[in-house]
């Protein structure tokens, strides 16, 4: 029975998007050349077109200025934050591919599962699309294009809730169910009658642990009432108002604009499951499948149990080789959800 091999992509709780790597490879790849200069100019070009009260606030010049900004800044602003994890995983994904003859032979043929947790949906959705590296090339600007607009999305409707940015809006809190979760977010937002907008919510969830999101004034008051006694919380680095199932459903149609590229690519017979159903998506072109993937990172609720557990169920016995892009940490919690006995992280270097 051979090995099933999948393409994991990350979500905005990575860390490491290993710049150097697409810098010094650029050299040696025309297609990751092309790739970064045409994806920087239209990156900057859509960013330094928004209306910011201080155009200082999302500018940068190269790809580096950008990635440092993220890695540097304690609260680095969400659209920088969301495209440089989308610009990072869409280089990594034309490394992996330039280097490894099977894995791209097997994508080519469609034979790659794509798994992709919260912001990773957006680059993914390109992956199950695309038959060669050119066609990444080619729309790769039209995702990254979305990837801002969608983050821009998230971040007015959080800047209008009105409460402290440079604080977390998450919290993953260890050991709970998703329905111990609910019910308490839900005895707090009815006990402080909270606005709509303001409420706690449930974003994600895990066999190990569960996201309360909200804003911070209100997460402090919920956790020093000790809502989960002897269950640990931490913080994560996320200031936004993602997963968000309350608010006003963002317009795709709008979002997505004018995208030849996204209308000319199809998901046929990869396998890409959705981050929040958990089910393979049906076959569909790439604008539809994007527009998909926006709503499960804006608008409904991450499920990395039920994620994992169809990942198991595809597998059907056969062990499994990951190649995670910019997904070191979600490629471990995939490894321990399988079993070290199933599955094991692709060595790249």
């Amino acid at each position: 029975m051979s090995n099933c091999r999948i393409l994991f992509f990350g979500d905005q709780t990575e860390t490491d998007f290993g710049i150097e790597e697409l810098l010094n490879h650029a050299g040696d790849s025309k297609h990751l050349k092309t790739y970064l200069d045409e994806a920087l100019r239209v990156s900057r070009e859509i960013v330094n077109g928004i209306d910011e009260e201080d155009p200082r606030k999302l500018r940068f010049d190269t790809l580096s200025a950008l990635v440092g900004r993220v890695e540097h800044e304690e609260s680095p602003p969400i659209v920088l934050r969301a495209l440089t994890l989308c610009f990072a995983q869409l280089g990594h994904l034309i490394i992996r591919l330039e280097k490894d003859s099977t894995l791209r032979e097997l994508w080519a043929d469609q034979k790659l599962l794509v798994v992709a947790s919260c912001a990773g949906q957006l680059p993914a959705s390109l992956a199950a699309t695309a038959r060669s590296i050119d066609d990444l090339v080619k729309a790769a600007p039209e995702i990254l294009a979305l990837t801002i607009r969608a983050a821009l999305d998230a971040d007015r409707k959080t800047d209008a809730v009105g409460d402290d940015r440079t604080k977390s809006w998450a919290y993953a809190v260890f050991g709970i169910s998703m329905p111990q979760a609910v019910d308490a977010a839900a005895g707090f937002n009815l006990r402080k009658g909270v606005a709509s907008a303001s409420r706690l919510y449930i974003g994600a969830t895990s066999a190990w642990a569960t996201t309360v999101i909200g804003p911070p004034s209100f997460l402090a008051e919920f956790f020093a009432a000790d809502p989960f006694p002897g269950k640990r919380a931490i913080a994560l680095p996320i200031h936004t108002l993602f997963h968000a199932e309350h608010l006003e459903k963002p317009n795709i149609r709008e979002m997505i604009g004018t995208a030849p590229n996204l209308e000319r690519l199809r998901l046929e017979e990869t396998c890409f499951i959705s981050s929040s159903s958990a089910l393979p998506f049906v076959p569909q072109g790439l604008r539809d499948l994007a527009g998909e993937a926006v709503l499960n990172i804006n608008a409904r609720v991450t499920d990395n149990t039920k994620v994992f557990a169809a990942v198991k169920g595809i597998l059907g016995g056969r062990n499994a080789v990951i190649t995670p892009i910019v997904a070191k940490k979600g490629a471990a919690r995939l490894v321990k959800a399988l079993g070290e006995e199933t599955a094991c992280i692709e060595d790249v270097a």
